[in-house]
This record gives structure tokens, C-alpha cells and sequence, in this order.
């Protein structure tokens, strides 16, 4: 085999070894493959503290090479022992290759050395001590004596005031045991891989055992006998393990061929009964006992916030939202409709003040606000009364006396459609309530995206035009976020 096998091959492959062996072999599967915008942006994120993360080691040598030549790079490093810290060496061992974040020599002599990897998380994750587990072996491999590990992330108590303090911004933590504790699994696990890899080709993958939400992203691939609608979409059915391992081994791939489903979660049971009858399964009087409930007039409101790695303003934290965007609809008991909106566009040192401000004027002293997905507005409105304490109390009213998740009626298993494969999101339900009304015309069409959209339009050097585009795109978003909440509430009262 002529191929590396990467930390992130090593790491990816615990999940699926086929997809793994797919990847190396059959390259050509994945040339088409497109990062999600959610995707993409972790990764720059990530890229980003990784860059910012070097502001702890001003005396390092950075290796900016990739593959056979970082290892070059890194052996001619080494043999002139330049300096007692790297950044991004290279290293190979048989099939195997590792760059690591940072290497820190403590004893050239003897090659004693500090492992480091830097992570773009708040805290140390289980899945970080694989990923450096591999790494030490090849360092060992290589002739190191790695003495400790640690991780570098991001510490989520600092607050930005002024110029990022960059010791302040990052924790190292050691994790030396935890690795040291999986050493042989990992051991056992390259060994296996070099042996897998020189196999032949296997039939299907052990995502098969494993919900939608898990599977690799050569599962149809490997497994072209699965349906596009399958048990594998039944809500939450990866957490019951033993549920799917039986129905897989017995053969059982669609929601027609279930045994006894009459045993099923009320939720599972609601989604079959759905998938059988091809029809919505409703719980009218809920539904009506729900509605009713609310008092007009209606505020239907919506948030845009960005959240950003590195905090880009004073006063934030890392990964804390910056709330830059409301869209407000207001359905009157006469049935007339009001819309208010506010977008930020030249942020302040107060960030989203004038945002709240025109929020406070915008909401009338009475009526529900409604929402979907209640935890994310209850935690913005939450970080803005922590921001703005003159406003506490409008904030807290609304989040003890007014708010109301319109996704409740779906989440609670009120209005289940098999069509949505379990899936409780704003676009999900949309197309399959309101097929008419769509993001696919817009020129955002996802959270996603409007944060990133947000993002070059207050930090990038564009032009006029295209920052007036940017904000059009904004509006149009967040307006039809909310509109949409309003026609599935006029949906559901007319199912009743």
C-alpha cells in the first residue's frame, strides 16, 4: 500500500473502517463531495484558533507543508534542532502519518518531548484522546519519547475586553493518562487497519446498526439495499441499540415489514401509523387546547445570531451568539398582519443595542410570542438581558409569561407526518404543511449561512453592492422564518 493513513482517516475510520477503505481505494466516490455549510464553517472556525493558537508559541518554527514534504520539513528541523518548539510537524511511521499542532522539545538528547493538540472546543472531548493516542504512537515510532500530552482549547469563561489576551483565551490540558489508558486499543486498531486495508472489498458497513443521523457518507453506497425511507428513520431509533440490531439481522429494512409494531414508542407508533396510512395522524383536541391557549395578539419572532470561536467584540465570550437579526410578525385577532424587522449592519460597541431597543418598541405590552425551538430565543433573550440590564425586565416577561414554541405541537407528537422522518425542524415541517412557501428561491437559505453572510458583511472589504445584497438576502431570510411560523398556525387551525 502506497497511501497514508492521516490522524483524521484514523479517527474517521473508529466510526465506518469501510468508509475508510472506500476513501483510499475508491477515491472517486467522495470527488463530488460538498462540505455542508455547517461543515464549512466548523472548519474555519477551527482553522482559525488553530492560526490564533500560535500567538502562545512566538518563538516556534511553523512547517507550512503538507504530506511527504511537511515530513522533509520536519526531519531537516529536527537534524538542525533550530528551535525547542514545532507547529505543524510531520511525521510517518510504515502507513501511517501524523501532523501534529505542536511538538515541544524539552531534551534534545534523549528527544523527550510535549504533545499538543489544538482543539476548537470549550473543553477536552472524548473524541480528542483517539486522535492523540495515534499521534503519540508515531512520534514513538519515530525515535520521541512523548513524557506528556495535552489539549489546547479555548477557555469559555474569558471575556473579551480590548486586545485578545491570548493566555487568558486558551487552557492547556493534560490528558496524558486518558491517552496513555487507550494506548493498546489504538495499537490493536492500526494494526488491524493495515491488515484491513489490503483486503478486498467488503459488502456493506456497520452504520447499518445505526440511525440516518449516524450513517458514513458512503452508506448508500455500501448499502444499496436500504430504502430511501427505511427503520433507520424512525425518530431517535439509534438509541435503541438492540431494537435495530434485531430488525437488521432478522431482515427487516422497512417500516411495512415490522414486527408487532404495535409495541413501538408512542412517537415510532404515531411516525408508522403515518407511513401506513400515508396520511398526518392529528391530535385535534390537543392541538385546539394548545392554541387556544395563546393570547393575541400573536408575536411571531425570530432570531439571527452568529457565534464566532475567537469572540470578535468586547464583552463576549468564546462561541457565545451575537444577536444581530430579528424578524417580528403580528397577527391580530381581526386577522391583519403587522411586520417589523432589524438588522445590524455597522455594529457598535454595544453590540445589539439599538437591536433591543427597537425590539422593545416593536413588541405590544400584551400577547404570546411565538417561537420555534424555544431553548435558542429563551437563551438569546437570557444573554441580552445579561448584556443590557435596563432591559431585564421586558426580556424576563417574555420568557416566563409570553413565549410559546409553535414546535411543541409537532415535538409532542400533536401533528405527526411520516414525511418528515421524525424531524421537528422549521424546514422540514414547512414543505409538507405549506408546500407553496419555500427557502429555495432566496439567497440564504439556512442559519447557517445567514451567520456567515453576517459575518463578511460586517468584517470583509466588499463592496456597495454587495453589501446592500447581503442585507436584502438577510432580510428575506429571517422574514420568511417567521412568516412561515404564521402560515403553519393558520395551517393548523384549519385542520381543526
Amino acid at each position: 500500500m502506497s497511501f497514508f493513513i492521516s490522524k483524521t482517516d484514523y479517527v474517521q475510520s473508529l466510526d465506518c473502517d469501510k468508509n475508510l477503505w472506500l476513501k483510499k481505494h475508491k477515491p472517486e466516490l467522495f470527488k463530488e463531495e460538498v462540505l455542508s455549510e455547517f461543515a464549512e464553517r466548523l472548519r474555519e472556525e477551527g482553522k482559525l484558533v488553530d492560526e490564533t493558537s500560535r500567538n502562545l508559541f512566538n518563538d516556534a518554527k511553523f512547517i507550512n507543508a503538507r504530506g511527504q514534504e511537511a515530513v522533509d520539513q520536519t526531519a531537516d528541523a529536527i537534524a538542525n534542532q533550530q528551535v525547542d518548539t514545532l507547529l505543524q510537524p510531520a511525521f510517518a511511521h510504515e502507513i501511517f502519518f501524523a501532523q501534529c499542532d505542536v511538538l515541544k522539545i524539552i531534551d534534545w538528547q534523549t528527544k523527550e518531548c510535549e504533545l499538543f493538540e489544538v482543539k476548537a472546543s470549550n473543553q477536552v472531548k472524548k473524541e480528542h484522546i483517539p486522535d492523540l493516542s495515534f499521534q503519540k504512537i508515531i512520534l514513538e515510532a519515530n525515535g520521541f519519547k512523548v513524557s506528556s500530552v495535552g489539549v489546547i482549547h479555548l477557555n469559555k469563561e474569558y471575556i473579551r475586553r480590548g486586545d485578545i489576551d491570548y493566555g487568558k483565551l486558551f487552557i492547556k490540558s493534560d490528558v496524558t493518562l486518558e491517552v496513555i489508558d487507550i494506548e493498546s486499543e489504538t495499537l490493536d486498531r492500526m494494526a488491524y487497519l493495515k491488515i484491513y486495508l489490503d483486503t478486498q472489498e467488503s459488502s456493506g458497513c456497520a452504520c447499518i446498526y445505526k440511525g440516518r443521523s449516524s450513517h458514513c457518507e458512503s452508506f448508500t453506497y455500501s448499502n444499496p439495499h436500504i430504502p430511501e425511507y427505511s427503520i433507520h428513520d424512525l425518530i431517535r431509533i439509534g438509541s435503541s441499540k438492540a431494537l435495530i440490531v434485531n430488525w437488521i439481522d432478522s431482515d427487516v429494512f422497512v417500516l411495512d415489514e415490522i414486527p408487532d409494531p404495535g409495541k413501538l414508542t408512542t412517537p415510532r407508533k404515531l411516525q408508522y401509523d403515518s407511513y401506513m396510512s400515508c396520511l398526518p395522524v392529528l391530535d385535534k383536541r390537543a392541538i385546539q387546547e394548545t392554541l387556544d391557549s395563546l393570547q393575541y395578539p400573536l408575536h411571531f419572532f425570530d432570531y439571527e445570531a452568529c457565534n464566532f470561536a475567537i469572540p470578535q467584540f468586547d464583552g463576549f465570550k468564546p462561541y457565545q451568539f451575537v444577536t444581530f437579526q430579528y424578524s417580528l410578525h403580528i397577527l391580530h385577532q381581526d386577522g391583519s398582519l403587522e411586520h417589523k424587522e432589524y438588522l445590524i449592519t455597522d455594529p457598535k460597541k454595544e453590540v445589539s443595542l439599538e437591536l433591543v431597543d427597537q425590539m422593545r418598541q416593536d413588541f405590544y405590552k400584551e400577547g404570546s410570542a411565538i417561537v420555534w425551538y424555544k431553548p435558542f430565543e429563551v437563551s438569546r433573550n437570557k444573554e441580552l438581558a445579561d448584556l443590557y440590564p435596563n432591559y431585564q425586565e421586558f426580556f424576563h416577561n417574555i420568557n416566563e409569561n409570553r413565549i410559546f414554541d409553535l414546535r411543541d405541537v409537532f415535538s409532542k407528537n400533536m401533528y405527526v407526518d411520516a414525511r418528515s422522518k421524525g424531524s421537528t425542524s422549521l424546514k422540514e415541517i414547512l414543505p409538507i404543511t405549506i408546500p407553496d412557501l419555500t427557502y429555495k428561491t432566496l439567497g440564504i437559505q439556512g442559519g447557517t449561512a445567514a451567520m456567515t453572510e453576517w459575518s463578511n458583511l460586517v468584517f470583509s472589504n466588499l463592496s456597495d453592492d454587495e453589501k446592500l445584497q447581503i442585507r436584502i438576502d438577510l432580510l428575506e431570510y429571517c422574514k420568511l422564518d417567521s412568516f412561515a411560523m404564521v402560515e403553519i398556525y393558520k395551517f393548523l387551525r384549519s385542520q381543526l
